[in-house]
């Protein structure tokens, strides 16, 4: 098996279109494409429990530049699910700035939460802190385990 097939076999959170779009943007290049997911996937395996350590020790914006950070690099790499989910709790952490508790909202964290959900009705029903970083660290984990 090459490269480029064990890489489509180990990746997951993309769709073959985002994925080969974002490929396109880096020149055609697969094996660039493959540096930089699996640079991606090494860096950002934590980012969960950091931003989640920056929220709790009540530095917001670090955690909102962090996200930013996340979301900019998953959507360049074709990892829209990711991507939107750090859209999302961008813009709850960057209405959190504005003199809020943020963690006045947040529940349960796990992933158990989500397979009661519809994917398509998350951001738009729920919009809570601790449901947006509960869909942000499903999302995180299926592109780095």
């Amino acid at each position: 098996m090459n490269t480029k097939d064990n890489l489509a076999e180990t990746m997951r959170g993309f769709t073959e279109e985002s994925r080969n779009e974002a490929i396109k943007n880096l020149g055609g290049n697969h094996m660039l494409y493959e540096k930089y997911f699996t640079k991606f996937t090494i860096s950002y395996k934590h980012a969960y429990d950091e931003i989640k350590a920056l929220i709790e020790a009540g530095e917001i914006n670090e955690a909102r530049i962090e996200v930013h950070s996340l979301k900019g690099l998953a959507a360049t790499l074709g990892l829209l699910p990711l991507s939107q989910a750090a859209a999302e709790l961008e813009k709850i952490l960057r209405d959190e700035t504005e003199g809020q508790d943020p963690l006045s909202t947040e529940k349960d964290l796990t992933a158990s939460i989500l397979p009661s959900m519809e994917k398509k009705s998350v951001f738009s029903a729920q919009s809570d802190l601790g449901t947006a970083l509960a869909v942000f660290q499903h999302e995180l984990k299926i592109v780095c385990s």
